[in-house]
């Protein structure tokens, strides 16, 4: 692949990413209010928040033997745009906590596919530029996330969660149709396919152990506070949207 070409697979790669953190995150600072204005009991609304990390951790792992055995990660990158979509089109069509419920596990399936998109972007790089691409492609996820917030935070006691949740579809569908033009890199070396056993055993490696357990109390910490239940505590302290 040319330089030409090669720049516009980053840049095209990139807006993919903002696009579809944009779909995964536009509702999210407004679920938890609207659920309960719904009358969804809080126990509930601690399980539909918490399907989302499950549904990952359930399939990240065998998503990621599955791609580094294929070692393809075009189609995992269409399939995650594509639940990232579909999971919003079930929170409108269906009535609240079924909707969310079934919304958050094809989201938590859409973010189990992250993964690829960061190994697909990181084989556009030398290897001595593989910090330089782990940064714009997190600096793309965050923008995605921020303007999802932004625009959530100045429409949503104008227009609903439903107007939300059409702003994840729309920007979920052009993700899904430019990721069709994602071209992966050709290499001319064979390639062996590494056995599930081996990739197995990369699990046990002490040091992914120790930072695992390091992102699952940050993660927790982030789940159980700011994406769910503070904005409700906000919104009992007579805090505005904004």
């Amino acid at each position: 692949m040319d330089k030409s070409k090669l720049n516009y697979q980053k840049n095209l790669l990139l807006i993919i990413v903002v696009l579809f953190w944009f779909a995964q995150y536009v509702y999210v600072p407004f679920q938890t209010p609207y659920l309960l204005t719904m009358q969804v009991s809080s126990s509930m609304i601690g399980i539909i928040i918490g399907i989302y990390g499950f549904s990952q951790m359930v399939l990240r792992m065998p998503i990621g033997i599955m791609a580094d055995k294929n070692g393809r990660h075009k189609l995992f990158i269409i399939l995650g745009v594509t639940a990232s979509a579909l999971a919003s089109v079930f929170r409108i069509i269906l009535e609240p906590q079924t909707g969310f419920l079934v919304g958050n596990i094809l989201s938590g399936f859409a973010s189990a596919m992250w993964i690829s998109f960061m190994v697909l972007y990181a084989s556009y790089f030398t290897y001595e530029n593989l910090q330089r691409a782990m940064g714009l492609i997190m600096a793309a996820n965050n923008i995605g996330v921020l303007g999802g917030f932004v625009l959530s935070t100045l429409s949503y006691n104008h227009l609903g969660m439903n107007f939300l949740c059409l702003l994840s579809i729309c920007s979920g569908v052009p993700a899904i149709l430019l990721s069709f033009g994602i071209k992966e890199q050709k290499t001319k070396t064979i390639k062996i396919v590494p056995k599930t056993s081996d990739l197995i055993k990369v699990y046990a490696d002490k040091r992914l152990i120790f930072f695992s357990i390091l992102a699952l109390v940050q993660q927790g910490i982030l789940m159980a506070t700011c994406m769910s239940f503070t904005t409700q505590i906000a919104h009992e302290i007579n805090a505005s949207a904004f």
